[in-house]
C-alpha cells in the first residue's frame, strides 16, 4: 500500500511485518433503545491521493495528522470521518513535489455504495515546489447540522468493554479458532465494505494471512495482562496500547518449513531433486489494536476495527 513510507508496526506475523490494527464485538454499558427512525445512513469521509510526491511529509485535517510516516504515494484512501466538523475544515499538506509527476489529493464524502461526493481537491503539480519543502492548504465546509463520528470522551463502561473486546480477541488467537477471528472483524469489515472496499479488500488478505498462522497449534500466546494500557482517542476509534510500549499480546516463535522448490539443471538431462524445505521463524506480535463504537444504530456497541490508515 506504501510506496518507500514506513509501515506502523501495528500487526508483525513471522518476517512478513504486516501492519494494521484490529476490530471484535461486544458491549460497553447498557445500549441506549433506538428505533428505525433514528437510525442514520452510514457516512464516512475519506482522503484518497492519487500521484507521487519526493516525499508528502505530512497530511492533516484541522490540525490532526493523518500519515504515520512520509509517504511517496499511497493507494488507499485514508478514513478521516473522526476528524472532520461541521462548518469549515481545513486540508494542509507538507511536500516536495516529485520532478516529474503530479500527486491530486481528495476529500470524499462516502455512503453505502459506495456513493462518492467530491469535497475538494489540492493539485500538488510537478516540480511545483523546487525540490524545496513547501505547504498548501484548501478548505471545504460540512453542513452545520452534519452528524460525525468523533469519540469526545471514554466512561469507565466504555473502557471495561474494551478490554472484553480485547479478552475476546486474545481467545480467538489463543484457541487457534480463524472463524471466531473473522467473526470478530465482521461488523467493522461490512461497514468497510460499503463505504471503502479497497481498505476491506486489503485488510481480508490480512485476515486471510492470520488465519494460516492459527493453524499452527505450536503457537502459544503468553497469559493476557491488562495492566498498564492506554486508551487513545483518535478521532473516530480508539488506540489501545501500552504506556511502556510492549506489545498487547505476543505469541513463543516456532520453526515453519516453506514449500520445497525444484530445481531443474541441464546435467544429463536431469532435474535434480526437490531441494530440502527451507525453515523461517514465525510470531504473532500486537503492539496496538483500534476499537470503533457500532456506526448503524448509535449503541454502546464497541468492536475491532480497521486502523484509520491501513
Amino acid at each position: 500500500m506504501f510506496a518507500k513510507a514506513a509501515l506502523a508496526p501495528i500487526v508483525c506475523i513471522g518476517l512478513l511485518g504486516l501492519g494494521f490494527q484490529a476490530p471484535a464485538s461486544g458491549q460497553a454499558a447498557k445500549p441506549a433503545e433506538t428505533n428505525g427512525a433514528e437510525k442514520r445512513e452510514l457516512t464516512g469521509y475519506f482522503l484518497t491521493f492519487n500521484g507521487r510526491a519526493m516525499p508528502l511529509k505530512q497530511a492533516s485535517i484541522n490540525g490532526a495528522g493523518l500519515l504515520t510516516a512520509p509517504i511517496i504515494s499511497l493507494t488507499l484512501p485514508v478514513n478521516i470521518s473522526g476528524f472532520v466538523r461541521p462548518g469549515l475544515n481545513e486540508l494542509t499538506v507538507e511536500y516536495i513535489s516529485d520532478a516529474k509527476a503530479t500527486m491530486n489529493l481528495l476529500v470524499e464524502k462516502r455512503t453505502a455504495g459506495p456513493k462518492k461526493e467530491e469535497l475538494a481537491k489540492l493539485v500538488l503539480a510537478a516540480d511545483q515546489s523546487s525540490r524545496a519543502m513547501t505547504t498548501q492548504k484548501i478548505s471545504f465546509s460540512l453542513p452545520s447540522d452534519e452528524a460525525t463520528s468523533k469519540i469526545d470522551n471514554l466512561s469507565d463502561d466504555d473502557k471495561k468493554a474494551i478490554q472484553q473486546e480485547l479478552q475476546s480477541y486474545w481467545n480467538a488467537l489463543s484457541e487457534h479458532k480463524g472463524d471466531k477471528l473473522k467473526a470478530i472483524y465482521k461488523d467493522s469489515l461490512d461497514d468497510e465494505r460499503k463505504l471503502c472496499p479497497e481498505s476491506a479488500n486489503f485488510f481480508d488478505k490480512i485476515l486471510t494471512r492470520e488465519t494460516s498462522v492459527l493453524r499452527n497449534q505450536a503457537i502459544k500466546l503468553e497469559p493476557l495482562d491488562t495492566s498498564g494500557l492506554n486508551f487513545k482517542i483518535e478521532g473516530d476509534r480508539v488506540k489501545l496500547y501500552r504506556e511502556d510500549k510492549k506489545p498487547l499480546l505476543v505469541s513463543n516463535e516456532v520453526d515453519v518449513q516453506t514449500d520445497p522448490v525444484m530445481v531443474e539443471v541441464q546435467s544429463k538431462g536431469k532435474a535434480q531433486s526437490p531441494v530440502d524445505k527451507a525453515k523461517t521463524k514465525e510470531r504473532i506480535v500486537r503492539y496496538f489494536l483500534y476499537f470503533k463504537q457500532n456506526s448503524q444504530d448509535g449503541a454502546k456497541e464497541w468492536s475491532l476495527s480497521l486502523p484509520p490508515n491501513a
